[in-house]
């Protein structure tokens, strides 16, 4: 069996209370349908992290795996961090690398750590953390590409811990399996008429005080999650929808909350964008 082995490292020490987190994989780019991905076209998979309960997440170590049962081939990835972790892991954030060639075991890994103790990923962090670009030539259609964990390379492990010696198996929804194909001309000319990327507005008014409006655009109807968020990092408020082909618009109301910055993080399909403003009473 041909393995692609994406390792995303993420080392974790968690001080006070225990964070409850999940790893997940967020969304593909490059699907013709779901479960289906074009070839001749760049692939791309997104990794999210979220801290769901109270902790003081100050490192992060974990792995996947994408893998061809049916020895799919695929160019040599393409591997970036976001820089979500970077605000928080004030030591290091780092993206490594091995074996990179496009066959066998292509591995990678993204970590990070803090060694402030005022620095560290707070509840309520919910963020695309990694993204592992590669692309499939068109002999490989009909074949199939998944995705599940694995372990993070240069330690054998796929642990989030509250001690280096306690280990915790944060939760993985895999695996995940995507067919190979080759878009039809028509699948591509109708691509070809959708607006050229997704967008999130500025809110308007910003500072505002207590409501404001925030814009986004989507080039196909698709559910949204809209999250609020602190300057700690925390979340304040969700707001979810079905969000309509073009422009959308959501009306926030801060009444509840106090004077003070914040960021506002979009998540719809293939969206995922944050933006700030600012609450003046």
């Amino acid at each position: 069996m041909l393995k692609f082995i994406a390792t995303i490292a993420l080392m974790l020490l968690i001080s006070s209370s225990v964070a409850a987190q999940s790893i997940t994989l967020d969304h593909v780019d490059g699907l013709v349908s779901p479960g289906v991905i074009a070839s001749n076209a760049p692939i791309v998979f997104h990794m999210r992290m979220t801290v769901i309960n109270t902790g003081e997440l100050k490192g992060s170590t974990n792995g996947f795996v994408l893998y061809s049962p049916d020895n799919a081939v695929w160019q040599p990835p393409v591997s970036a961090h976001t820089g979500a972790l970077t605000p928080y892991y004030e030591a290091n954030v780092f993206v490594n690398e091995f074996g990179i060639d496009g066959s066998g075991e292509d591995t990678i890994a993204i970590g990070g750590f803090s060694i402030n103790v005022a620095k560290y990923v707070p509840s309520g962090f919910d963020e695309i953390v990694l993204t592992i670009t590669t692309q499939v030539a068109s002999s490989e259609s009909g074949k199939t590409i998944c995705i599940d964990s694995s372990f993070y390379k240069p330690s054998n492990t796929w642990k989030w811990s509250t001690t280096w010696n306690d280990p915790l198996i944060p939760t993985w929804g895999g695996p995940y399996c995507f067919g190979i194909d080759t878009p039809t001309s028509a699948e591509s000319d109708a691509d070809a008429l959708l607006p050229f990327e997704f967008a999130l507005h500025q809110n308007s008014p910003n500072p505002f005080n207590p409501t404001t409006s925030i814009r986004f655009d989507l080039p196909r109807s698709t559910p949204y999650r809209l999250l609020i968020m602190n300057s700690l990092g925390q979340m304040v408020n969700k707001i979810e929808g079905f969000g309509a082909t073009g422009e959308n618009e959501i009306l926030f109301d801060g009444s509840s909350l106090a004077s003070g910055l914040y960021f506002y993080h979009l998540r719809a399909g293939e969206l995922n964008a944050s933006r700030k403003m600012l609450l003046l009473k």
